[in-house]
């Protein structure tokens, strides 16, 4: 059993040590909507708990002021940090959305502070790699859920974190988001945690006086969470991820054996990168979306038809109940099933005109006549019922698939008719508009692709070298940098060196050089060391790890933005920061640390 705190341990330590774990463990899980709002700000779940644990810390702090406020080693690091993106804020544009950005940094840095100066007489790096471990595990389980059973099928358990979780353009996949808000933040996520939770298994299944059956359970527990984390972020579809994460565990097998952890150890990080490669080959042989994804193969193309109108009625009365006669032909590659999990069937909905706004009328769906298999044409009626309220309305009519949406969020053309009802009389009136313009959902919109954002970055830099032109501020002005892109707030620059050096010019890329350096030689430094104890020197690896995973990933994203992953890149160093001082403290283990 980890002992993290003692029972001698005073009140303060204990609620410090739970607000930490709350923050940690309640990181990971962001809803679509705010969990509590306060006048015009509002706080999601994790926002919420980390204020808590900054109340747990500000306790412990008045009990414990000559270990609260001595200096760590990163403190001037993280302080650099935040300071460069205030100064950049008079350069903004928007200098509200700048002074915003500013203030989550500055909210996750105090995460920070807090991990740093958690409890020194108890296992607080226990307590920590336990909490990132748990939430870890959770956030896998929901993923392979996620994936078992795509959208609809568990929508009391997956809604709240259903934005992001596909991708609907050409054809569909889903990809894994989990209870972050998108694949890519999610794969980050797993980039920063998995080192955790597999340094800290390490540990758990070698400590001394463990019996051999107890050793074995660990042991395939922790294989089989390695398997379902990595099979989670392969379904990612995170291309960096195949890089960054390789490259990390690659890196953390070397130092294992240069610094004599055991040879256990480094098997246990190269077993990682065998499993991504096993799991990467087996959906890329069995399964069109990694394949395209790699440009191995095309996508696979499940919602494209051929629709033609046979035959509509010539009068129509309000709220009566009619049919049209249309022809489809399956031009995807799928067979679309009559019934079942994923079945198609035609719909159809009113929008009034012009406002183009969903309309509330009666609804009702037609089943197709038969399973209908690629290249197969099949004529049918297609029953709708008129509105009963008089104006200008535009009647559209298409398929869609269960759990998914209509055919023409996949760019796929519907029937689009434009139709009046005037005194109890529908009849059809002309628009400019033409069929496209009527899909359920904006098409999807082609990302720039990263050469495009990057050379903008620089554009932006060069006009701005200093001071950029404010923290957060890219995804405002990038469009201006750059011919023929349509502005998109959503896009960063897809690397955190060319986002400090837009946003806060050389003062800000200095600041982050400083901070990612700063990190990671205090770590080297505690990979090396011998004083720590072996939970200790495991945890140091893991911390290594991760961080060469996300600067490694940071060359081609930016992912500082989202509340999960800045929260946990900051607890990671702030246990960085603990660590170095337990070791300058001549914290001694208490064995060898030859993990065989």
């Amino acid at each position: 059993m980890i002992d993290v705190v003692r029972r001698s341990s005073p009140w303060q330590a204990r609620l410090v040590l739970t607000g930490a774990a709350l923050a940690i463990c309640l990181s990971a899980f962001e809803v679509r909507t705010p969990a509590f709002s306060l006048g015009p700000v509002s706080f999601t779940i994790s926002e919420l708990a980390v204020l808590f644990f900054f109340f747990t810390v500000a306790v412990y702090a008045l009990a414990e002021p000559g270990w609260f406020f001595s200096r760590r080693v990163l403190d001037l690091a993280v302080l650099l940090f935040i300071v460069s993106n205030f100064i950049s804020i008079p350069a903004a544009g928007d200098r509200g959305s700048a002074f915003k950005f500013a203030l989550r940094m500055t909210f996750a840095a105090l995460v920070y502070v807090g991990v740093s100066r958690l409890p020194a007489r108890v296992s607080s790096h226990l307590l920590v790699a336990g909490a990132v471990s748990v939430t870890i595990i959770v956030v896998t389980i929901i993923g392979c859920l996620e994936n078992l059973f795509p959208l609809g099928s568990l929508p009391k358990l997956l809604s709240p974190w259903q934005e992001g979780t596909f991708s609907f353009g050409p054809f569909y996949n889903v990809r894994i988001s989990s209870t972050l808000p998108f694949p890519t933040v999610l794969s980050m996520y797993l980039e920063l945690a998995l080192p955790i939770f597999l340094t800290l298994g390490l540990w758990l299944t070698a400590r001394a006086g463990i019996s051999p059956r107890r050793r074995l359970w660990f042991s395939a527990a922790l294989i089989t969470g390695l398997a379902a984390m990595t099979t989670v972020q392969i379904l990612t579809y995170t291309r960096t991820a195949l890089v960054a994460m390789p490259v990390a565990m690659l890196v953390a097998a070397l130092l294992a054996g240069i610094y004599r952890y055991g040879k256990r150890v480094a098997v246990y990080f190269i077993l990682v990168v065998i499993m991504l490669g096993l799991v990467l080959a087996s959906t890329a042989l069995f399964g069109n979306v990694m394949s395209a994804r790699l440009g191995i193969d095309e996508p696979v193309r499940l919602y494209t038809a051929d629709y033609t109108l046979i035959s509509m009625p010539v009068e129509m009365g309000q709220n009566q109940e009619y049919s049209a006669r249309v022809r489809i032909t399956n031009t995807s590659d799928g067979t679309w099933e009559k019934s079942g999990d994923n079945y198609v069937a035609y719909s159809y909905r009113w929008l009034n005109y012009p406002e183009k706004e969903r309309q509330d009328f009666h609804y009702q769906i037609t089943n197709l006549p038969k399973d209908i298999v690629p290249g197969e044409t099949v004529e049918m009626d297609v029953t709708f019922f008129t509105p009963d309220i008089p104006g200008r309305y535009i009647l559209i009519i298409e398929p869609f698939r269960s759990h998914v949406g209509m055919f023409s969020g996949a760019n796929t053309t519907p029937l689009v008719f434009p139709l009046e009802l005037v005194d109890g009389v529908v009849r059809k009136f002309p628009i400019p508009e033409t069929a496209a313009d009527f899909v359920e959902a904006p098409v999807v919109l082609p990302t720039p692709d990263r050469g495009v954002l990057w050379r903008a970055a620089w554009r932006i830099w060069k006009e701005h070298p200093v001071l950029g032109v404010g923290p957060g501020q890219f995804r405002k002005v990038y469009s201006n940098y750059s011919e023929n892109i349509t502005p998109d707030e959503h896009l960063e620059t897809h690397n955190i060196f060319l986002e400090a050096l837009a946003n806060t010019g050389v003062v800000g890329l200095a600041a982050m050089l400083f901070l990612l350096a700063s990190a990671i030689w205090y770590q080297f430094r505690l990979v090396r060391s011998r004083s720590l104890n072996d939970s200790m020197r495991l945890l140091s690896l893991g911390l290594l790890a991760a961080l060469v995973a996300y600067v490694t990933h940071g060359f081609l994203d930016f992912f500082l933005w989202q509340n999960g992953v800045t929260f946990l890149f900051f607890t990671l160093l702030g246990l960085t920061a603990w660590l170095v001082r337990k070791e300058r403290d001549g914290e001694r283990g208490k064995q060898d640390l030859s993990i065989r």
